[in-house]
């Protein structure tokens, strides 16, 4: 029988730690990087005593260390402990196979993505207890070529209009895409039984690995049509195993020897699991293509193609952020994860406040209500598009539960958390180390960009702005940086390479249609045009500006981004009437 636990030997501990130490994490980085809740495992880990199979491998695994040589197991002993009873199963009997298999990853599926950490809890919840079905476009906004003049007309209202958050970007699109598309959502777990092979793009926070684990756990309960056997992939895990980039030229073999490494040392038989591939009889999920650079990025899909070509039975499901991509992988359906709707930021709040009441239904839903009512005010409606996002509508639920208001000192709070998630990726995305080069701005060089892009496309009654216009901005800010460093040409090259950078890393800025960008979430725009206001330091400039904002009178988005500048504690008490 495979042992269902492990620890680690005298001299496995010693190279672990110095391995430890080379990374430089602390325990609860390496518990979090492992899919752990707590570092109880990784103290016993680091002590010596037992825990349990996968969990060990796991972190061996993300210390870059061979997994038996640290439990000290080598012939007679290693072959023990990878003994299992699925060596007596008759390969030929496909159904008593899966069975077996299916039975074997059950707990490791459970263990690992059936409970999901709720931000700053302090605790992980059953992920069936707060998970809202989620839903997907049928394609690629960005894919679509759509007129900008007719997008900004019916996304920038007028005068006193009473515009919600949530409904001026898909009311814009939907009205552009009408030849094109039904832009109405669709559940995207119709997708997932209909596409034998699809790719998921999404923004950052938009809950594209929550998504997947999801999947994991219907399909290991044979909720799933197809009732395949999942196998959960870090993309990132998997290249960091090869370590070689040349190795990535083998193609299905590296991806093929990954999958047997990885489940065979979960105590699968590799030989079961290949005749189960040759069967169809797998759903394979990928996640995180964006988590391996440009490079290795294009070695993956052309390794994960080329199994995926010989291994045609199967199910294959690919996450990725919008931008690392151009959209398409050979033979794979592209679709994009939604933002939330207002009914699903209302099922969130309802679930999230029960869990965060330890289950007591009617305290939760009675806070929930509060929340909802408190959101829905026409002082909080730029807080109501943060709520677009999942990452973003968690992060207003902390902030409600604690605070049970959402006062102007509060909200702009709620705004720098917001933006430190993104800028920064804390919480679940702070935990992921990106391969990928990043721009080599500072935090405020940052803001000082996305703040000039917001205030003078504002002005101009635009939130969706051409590809070109953006990088001109950009170009601009690198010249000063740069200050005659670089020629022309490098500055426009390098430009595009910080706009895709941008929203690949950050999100703030997405491509809703072909070479037509917006803030994401919308209500980012408001907020960066304040900052900008905000961090106009000379007296004269600053009033002068003011008195040329005040033409627009009580039109709605400037109403909220002079809210916004009052927030950030800025004098504009009389603007009306100047």
């Amino acid at each position: 029988m495979t042992k269902r636990s492990l620890k680690a030997s005298p001299s496995g501990i010693e190279q672990a730690k110095k391995a430890f130490e080379r990374k430089g994490w602390t325990q609860e980085y390496l518990a979090a990087e492992v899919g752990l809740q707590t570092r109880q495992s990784i103290w016993k880990f680091f002590s010596g005593r037992p825990i349990e199979r996968h969990i060990f491998i796991d972190i061996c695994q993300s210390l870059d260390l061979d997994w038996a040589e640290i439990a000290g197991l080598t012939g007679e002993s290693l072959a023990e402990t990878e003994s299992n009873p699925q060596a007596a199963l008759n390969t030929g009997d496909i159904p008593s196979l899966v069975t077996a298999v299916r039975e074997a990853l059950t707990e490791s599926i459970l263990k690992i993505n059936s409970t999901i950490n709720l931000l700053e809890t302090g605790h992980p919840v059953p992920l069936e207890d707060i998970y809202i079905e989620q839903k997907i476009y049928p394609i690629v906004r960005g894919q679509t070529w759509l007129d900008i003049t007719e997008l900004n007309e019916s996304s920038f209202p007028s005068k006193s209009a009473q515009v919600n958050p949530l409904d001026r970007l898909d009311y814009s699109l939907s009205n552009s895409l009408k030849p094109q598309m039904n832009s109405q959502t669709i559940p995207a777990m119709s997708a997932v039984e209909s596409c034998q092979k699809l790719l998921i793009l999404g923004k950052p926070g938009s809950g594209k690995t929550t998504l997947l684990k999801y999947i994991s756990l219907c399909a290991i309960r044979q909720q799933l049509p197809s009732s395949k056997i999942p196998l959960f992939i870090s993309i990132r895990r998997w290249i960091q195993r090869v370590k070689h980039i040349e190795e990535l030229k083998k193609d299905e073999l590296s991806f093929l020897a990954y999958l047997r490494y990885k489940y065979g040392a979960l105590g699968i038989n590799p030989d079961h699991l290949e005749i189960l591939l040759k069967q169809g009889q797998i759903l394979i999920l990928l996640d995180g293509l964006d988590q391996v650079n440009q490079e290795r990025r294009s070695q993956v899909i052309k390794a994960i193609t080329s199994f995926a070509e010989t291994y045609d039975r199967n199910q294959f499901i690919i996450t990725c952020r919008l931008g690392a991509l151009h959209y398409h992988i050979p033979g794979f359906d592209t679709k994009e994860l939604a933002d939330f709707s207002e009914a699903d930021i209302q099922l969130f709040a309802q679930k999230w406040f029960v869990l965060a009441a330890d289950n007591h239904a009617a305290v939760g839903l009675e806070k929930s209500r509060q929340f909802l009512e408190k959101l829905a005010l026409p002082e909080n409606q730029s807080l109501r598009g943060l709520g677009m996002t999942p990452i973003l509508l968690k992060l207003l639920a902390i902030v409600f539960n604690s605070q049970n208001n959402f006062s102007e000192k509060i909200k702009h709070k709620i705004y720098e958390a917001a933006l430190d998630i993104f800028l920064f990726e804390n919480y679940e995305s702070a935990l992921i180390q990106r391969d990928e080069p990043e721009i080599n701005w500072s935090r405020n060089q940052k803001i000082k960009l996305l703040s000039q892009i917001a205030f003078y496309t504002f002005e101009s009654g635009k939130y969706f702005f051409e590809k070109r216009e953006l990088i001109s901005y950009i170009y601009d800010q690198l010249s000063a940086i740069k200050s005659g460093e670089t020629d022309a040409e490098s500055l426009r090259e390098e430009s595009e390479v910080v706009l895709n950078l941008i929203e690949m890393h950050h999100g703030l800025l997405v491509e809703r249609a072909r070479g037509i960008y917006s803030f994401s979430p919308l209500t980012f725009h408001e907020y960066f045009a304040a900052r900008y206001l905000a961090n106009i330091s000379d007296s004269i400039i600053f009033q002068n500006t003011l008195t040329r904002l005040s033409a627009y009178g009580d039109d709605y988005p400037w109403r909220e981004v002079l809210g916004l500048l009052k927030e950030m504690g800025t004098n504009v008490k009389n603007i009306q009437e100047q």
